[in-house]
């Protein structure tokens, strides 16, 4: 029982440590490191790793809804601030704005985090709190991350510096940060493995909408989706490829989250009998 405590703290610490570090890489980002600036730095890190367990989820919590927050309304502010000065229309560039799969789930995690941090009680809140949920949420924040840098950011260009940190935060550090926080934080429930086809609902829809908007006005938010280039069958392979690896990550996660939730049925079960 201790030992299996013991690794638990570890594990949160280790979030934590984690946490901290992204906060510190956003912080330098961009900046000439003078080491006056490296030792402020390295005092707030420490100071801030002496927080418990329990503070440190809500630090998580609160700081995650925040800055995910703070990055999708100004980027979205930021593209409506564009409009009149390209020619474009409101309409056109909100929904551009609301293609990128990208912004569907970090908008997805920042809803997660505000069940919890404001005490959320009533639907739409209640079925984000499943840990079933969070589960899926998990998938698709890693898948984001994941094809971003594997397959985008060498093309990502940024026409701002407000874009280039949302960027940041859109795609490496709400992807780490939450992912951490499901896999070492939040207590495990058992989650049916069969869950893991109906967690590919969400992009499966994801997909029909790209597509559609797609077929009306030539516009496809990924190169990887984009059928007037590649055509369809490429396209069609691109999507069935992703799926798989959607499913590959669902059942990965899941079987994660199922050790864990045994491990912590068996100890709670001998400290009741």
């Amino acid at each position: 029982m201790q030992n299996f405590v013991e690794r638990k703290r570890i594990c949160i610490k280790f979030t934590l440590h984690l946490f901290l570090l992204s906060l510190l890489f956003v912080f330098l980002r961009g900046r000439q490191l003078s080491s006056q600036k490296i030792q402020y730095a390295t005092k707030i890190y420490l100071l801030l790793a002496k927080f418990t367990a329990i503070q440190v989820r809500r630090i998580i919590e609160i700081t995650g809804f925040i800055v995910g927050a703070f990055a999708i309304l100004t980027q979205f502010g930021y593209i409506l601030s564009r409009v009149e000065i390209k020619g474009l229309t409101y309409l056109g560039e909100v929904t551009r704005f609301w293609s990128y799969m990208t912004i569907w789930t970090n908008t997805l995690v920042i809803f997660i985090w505000a069940a919890v941090v404001f005490d959320l009680r009533f639907q739409p809140f209640i079925f984000l709190r499943l840990h079933s949920v969070r589960t899926a949420a998990a998938m698709y924040i890693l898948f984001v991350g994941v094809v971003y840098h594997l397959l985008l950011s060498k093309i990502a260009t940024f026409s701002s510096t407000l874009a280039m940190v949302n960027d940041f935060v859109f795609h490496t550090f709400i992807p780490i940060l939450f992912v951490a926080y499901w896999l070492f934080v939040l207590p495990k429930t058992h989650v049916e493995p069969k869950k893991a086809l109906s967690f590919m609902l969400y992009p499966f829809f994801y997909g029909v909408y790209t597509f559609t908007r797609g077929f009306f006005t030539d516009l496809y938010p990924y190169p990887f989706f984009d059928v007037t280039k590649l055509g369809y069958p490429a396209v069609f392979l691109n999507g069935l490829g992703f799926m798989l690896f959607y499913g590959f990550i669902g059942l990965l996660l899941i079987s994660l989250n199922n050790r864990w939730a045994e491990r912590e049925a068996r100890i709670t079960w001998r400290e009741n009998h």
